[in-house]
């Protein structure tokens, strides 16, 4: 999902990354979300789009969407008789 810029000695960390693509007629929405630890100046996240992005184009949502969808789309154990 991208990879993180920083300076030569910044000491950048990540341990979970979850995405979540949802695609409508021809609009793609792709939803990134990182627990990056450490120094933030200078620090920059790059994800690879097939076209120039505008300000408006990116938002920040709420952590509990990844939570609801994480709930909807986990395995579930069902049992036919």
């Amino acid at each position: 999902c991208g990879t993180y810029v920083g300076g030569a000695d910044d000491d950048i960390y990540n341990e979970v990354s979850r995405a979540a693509m949802v695609r409508e007629g021809d609009t793609t929405i792709l939803t990134v979300a990182n627990d990056v630890l450490g120094e933030f100046e200078g620090f920059a996240m790059l994800v690879p789009v097939p076209e120039l992005l505008e300000a408006d184009d990116l938002k920040v949502i709420e952590p509990a969407v990844f939570d609801r969808l994480a709930a909807y789309s986990a395995p579930r154990l069902v049992s036919y008789s």
